[in-house]
């Protein structure tokens, strides 16, 4: 009895054992039991922007693939896709800007004055893109996406703003003569005068509002035989500053040239700027009679007799 007792204790022991080394020479787990994935914070979630080469700027999209389990609870291993989109500033070469086959980004590093379409502000160059259909395949050609973009939006220049300054549609002066009776005397003072009013004029440059203050700076009168130059925009009787005697009998008018000069501001910036320059408007006032003065015996005043020679 007792010999059959430790028989039975030596056949478990060795089995034990057999187990043991069993598993240790590498038997797989459970396959019931699944090993922790690796913490999806850890892996990229959003596409990747680098930057290549000169000027040159890349996006990836890198997708991400197999981030499941595979049979038996494994986590799947993690790869990139290659590249299939990528980006370029640069400036345009070609006979045009825009349209595939006509025009394609400048890859000799030129630098080109874009201060006539963004004045002083800073231009962001041309975009371009180029694709491929898989990484086994070669990438088009650069295709324009984008034209070129001034940082900030444009900001029209002084020259910009100074031309379209001169095609506002200023009021010219309206020119004021007296005596104003259709006629004036020879050798008689005839008076001029005008309005020099301020204008308020808006333009559009490089499609931002521009708002103008324009007001009159320098009045140039021409009496047909004599021109000369004011401040000052003449007054009437009897505050008279602007006159000038006709000569001899006929038929006159006064021509004015009248000189402007503006302030500007650009969208909703407060600045007042000067506009670098001036624009001329010109006007006449009614033609008149020159008439050459006589002497006269009356009966009495021209009040009384009015029909009387020299009335």
């Amino acid at each position: 009895m007792r010999r059959l007792w430790s028989a039975a204790v030596l056949v478990a022991l060795v089995v034990a054992l057999s187990a043991g080394a069993a598993r240790a020479e590498g038997d797989s787990p459970d396959p019931d039991v699944a090993t922790p994935s690796t913490p999806s914070s850890v892996l990229p979630s959003e596409p990747t922007t680098r930057a290549r080469d000169n000027n040159i700027e890349v996006s990836l999209t890198e997708i991400l693939q197999g981030t499941g389990a595979v049979p038996g609870g494994r986590p799947a291993p993690v790869s990139f896709a290659p590249p299939l989109v990528r980006y370029l500033r640069a400036e345009v070469c070609g006979l045009m800007s825009g349209g595939a086959g006509y025009s394609w980004p400048c890859s000799d590093g030129r630098v080109v004055d874009h201060s006539d379409v963004c004045g002083d502000a800073p231009v962001l160059l041309p975009l371009w893109r180029s694709e491929r259909p898989s990484a086994s395949t070669p990438w088009s050609d650069y295709v324009l996406v984008a034209d070129l973009t001034c940082v900030g939006g444009p900001v029209p220049s002084a020259e910009q703003v100074l031309a379209e300054f001169r095609r506002l549609p200023i009021a010219p002066s309206v020119v004021r003569v007296q005596p104003d009776r259709g006629w004036v005397l020879v050798n008689k003072e005839t008076i001029a005068f005008t309005d020099p009013a301020p204008q308020m004029l808006g333009a559009t440059v490089l499609g931002v509002p521009v708002t103008f203050q324009v007001t009159a700076s320098q009045f140039t009168w021409d009496y047909g035989e004599k021109v000369f130059t004011t401040t000052s925009p003449g007054h009437p009787y009897p505050h008279q500053d602007v006159s000038y005697p006709f000569t001899r009998p006929g038929t006159g008018r006064v021509a004015l040239t009248t000189t402007w000069q503006a302030t500007y501001t650009v969208g909703d910036d407060p600045t007042v700027r000067p506009v670098p320059g001036t624009a001329t408007t010109t006007s006449a006032s009614a033609p008149f009679e020159i008439r050459e003065a006589s002497a006269h015996l009356t009966r009495g005043s021209c009040t009384d007799h009015p029909h009387d020679p020299g009335c």
